[in-house]
Parts: C-alpha cells; sequence; structure tokens
C-alpha cells in the first residue's frame, strides 16, 4: 500500500491489534458428564492456571444439563506469551476436556506430573489432590472442595 493510503485506513496508529487467539481474555468450555462434579469446584480447578470471572452450567433448549460449563477467564503471560490451559481436567474419578478459541493441541498427560510416557496409574510421584495439588490428601478430602466446605459449614437445626 502506498503510505498515504495507509494512513488513510489506520487513522489511529497508536492503537495496536491484537489477533483473536493471543487476547487473553476466553471463554473456556469443560465438559465433564457428572452431576457429582460442582461448578465451584471446576472454577477452583482453573484458577490455578488463570483468573476466573464467572462460570455457568450449559443447559439445552429442554432446560437439561449438557454436561459442559462454561468459565469467563482471563489467561496468564509468561515473558510476553500467553500460559495456555490444559486439554484435560482430572477431579476426583471424573475426567474431562477443556477447550476454547486458540487452544494449542495438546497431548494426553500423567494427571498427577503432566509427562506424557505414562498415565497417573503408573506414576512414580506421589500422587497430588486434583484440585489444590497438595500430597497431603486427595481430592475426596480437599478442605477446598465444594462439598467439603458445604459439610464443614452446616449446623444442626436443632439444638437439644
Amino acid at each position: 500500500l502506498h503510505p498515504w493510503r495507509f494512513h488513510f485506513l489506520c487513522p489511529l496508529p497508536f492503537i495496536s491489534v491484537i489477533p483473536l487467539a493471543e487476547r487473553d481474555m476466553k471463554t473456556v468450555h469443560v465438559v465433564i458428564f457428572s452431576e457429582k462434579v460442582r461448578n465451584q469446584d471446576v472454577g477452583t480447578w482453573l484458577s490455578r492456571y488463570c483468573e476466573v470471572f464467572n462460570g455457568t452450567e450449559v443447559v439445552d433448549i429442554d432446560g437439561i444439563k449438557t454436561g459442559t460449563r462454561r468459565f469467563q477467564v482471563r489467561l496468564r503471560r509468561r515473558d510476553g506469551a500467553l500460559e495456555h490451559l490444559p486439554s484435560y481436567i482430572q477431579l476426583g474419578a471424573f475426567r474431562g476436556t477443556v477447550f476454547y478459541p486458540g487452544q494449542p493441541k495438546e497431548c494426553r498427560k500423567c494427571g498427577n506430573c503432566n509427562a506424557t510416557d505414562h498415565s497417573s496409574l503408573q506414576c512414580s510421584i506421589p500422587l497430588k489432590c486434583n484440585l489444590c495439588s497438595s500430597t497431603k490428601h486427595k481430592f475426596k478430602d480437599c478442605p477446598q472442595a465444594y462439598a467439603n466446605q458445604v459439610k464443614l459449614s452446616t449446623t444442626p437445626l436443632f439444638h437439644e
């Protein structure tokens, strides 16, 4: 393009254009086909990798849950490059997929140490909680798990 045409097409040279795949705000879809996994736990898991703003369960036209959860998140950056989310989520016995526009393709990894040459069952590293990464407990006993927080916060309705 001629310089005068470029100036006409871009009258504000101080504005930078960011490709869609490089934007840090993303709509992330998490698919787990189990009603036992709470939205709050998925949000807690996501917050290990990004800033989570909100999350909802997706329902079909009849109001039936589809197993998909949709979250608005901001991906973290390291040295100017986006840190992408894992493609798979594991919460206790429940495994699901994570996807969003611009997400790079990734091979399956060990849910414990992220290595690609073995699964969690063959991992030599002590198992970690899938939710908070602690080695002191598993997901079902995690104090950050939504179900465990509800159990701890309930008080008896009747006092003797």
